[in-house]
């Protein structure tokens, strides 16, 4: 059974990974029965993994996402100490594993889910693997929801129950994790992210004072390379360059398929050029 959540995503399964440290392990194993327990009554596959080791994370998410390119819609749980810097903690051999190395696998589980990933992180400063996306890349993940700043196993404790279960009702992530989890969980959507990231690209560089300042850059960079003028001179090479950083709908769709792996933007540079516009 697929369950099509409020924001267009869908999973068929939850997967929790989980890192305790030995005192955190029966509370944590608390956690996760409850939740199995949730989905039973749902009727949605749970499968729970308590991490040996670093590159038993890595070969877990690998598993995943061979799963995934079969069909597979896992909504994944990280459950770990984190750093902003260092990555997550594997207590079991005391390593961290960078966020580098997890979002790579993370972004693996998402191409081939078709970037239908939904990952949710019990993991302090778990928001700073924002940092490995880019708009040139596949996006990691759909959604990521995780703090940017410590978190307590108090608060995580109190609120993963009630999030899986408005989640598993309701079907609005959105929703589940403003109501049910802390304020300090952030919401990372791909949509929105690559939509605001053009946004301010187009404004700062393609418009006004930036603009202006990127065409002679490029002009000064045109010149000092020697290479031949076209036959209107001057005032050509500049109507060349001008047009060439002009936004445009093929850009926007270069971007957006490479970034969005192929998910449909919703809208043309028309729009977000009015949009960009009103808030100018």
């Amino acid at each position: 059974m697929a369950f099509e959540l409020e924001s267009g995503l869908i999973f068929n399964s939850i997967f929790w990974l989980t890192a305790p440290r030995p005192s955190e392990l029966g509370m944590v194993e608390g956690m996760m029965d409850d939740v199995s327990v949730i989905c039973q009554a749902k009727g949605i596959p749970f499968q729970k993994y308590v991490v040996p080791s670093g590159d038993d994370l890595i070969r877990e998410l690998a598993e995943i996402e061979a799963a995934a390119r079969n069909g597979l819609k896992p909504l994944i749980y990280l459950d770990m100490h984190g750093s902003a810097i260092d990555g997550v903690e594997i207590a079991a051999t005391n390593e961290m594993v960078s966020w580098e190395r997890v979002v790579d696998s993370l972004r693996a589980i998402n191409r081939e889910t078709g970037n239908n990933l939904l990952v949710v992180a019990g993991v302090c400063y778990g928001f700073f693997a924002i940092r490995e996306s880019m708009i040139t890349d596949h996006a990691p993940f759909y959604m990521l929801i995780a703090p940017d700043q410590k978190i307590t196993f108090g608060e995580l404790i109190d609120q993963t129950f009630p999030f899986f279960q408005d989640l598993t009702t309701n079907l609005d992530v959105v929703q589940a994790a403003k109501s049910q989890l802390s304020p300090k969980m952030q919401i990372f959507h791909c949509m929105r992210v690559f939509t605001v990231a053009m946004a301010k690209y187009i404004r700062y560089n393609c418009k006004g004072k930036g603009a202006a300042e990127r065409r002679e850059y490029l002009l000064t960079e045109v010149m000092k390379s020697g290479a031949p003028l076209p036959p209107g001179g001057l005032a050509d090479l500049r109507k060349q360059i001008k047009k060439g950083i002009e936004p445009s709908q093929e850009m926007l769709d270069k971007f957006a398929t490479k970034f969005l792996g192929g998910k449909p933007l919703g809208y043309d540079l028309k729009r977000l050029l009015e949009e960009i516009e009103k808030v100018a």
